[in-house]
């Protein structure tokens, strides 16, 4: 992405609650990495999730397996 110019690059992680090392150490010490590494372009890590929107997101997702 970087190589294609892209200036920001947003991070998701698939882990929904906290409590994770892989979500709470290691992505956050891989995005500070790739800052160091391009510093022209913004990083950012799009966590932790508001848990009551992923409780409403799956509740949602109940409803519409019926």
């Amino acid at each position: 992405m970087v190589a294609d110019g892209v200036e920001h690059i947003t991070v998701l992680s698939t882990m929904f609650t906290p409590g994770g090392s892989h979500s709470e150490r290691e992505i956050p010490e891989i995005v500070e990495t790739l800052r160091g590494r391009h510093p022209k372009v913004r990083f950012t890590y799009a966590w932790p999730y508001n848990l009551d929107q992923v409780a409403e997101l799956l509740a949602r997702q109940v409803e519409n397996a019926r």
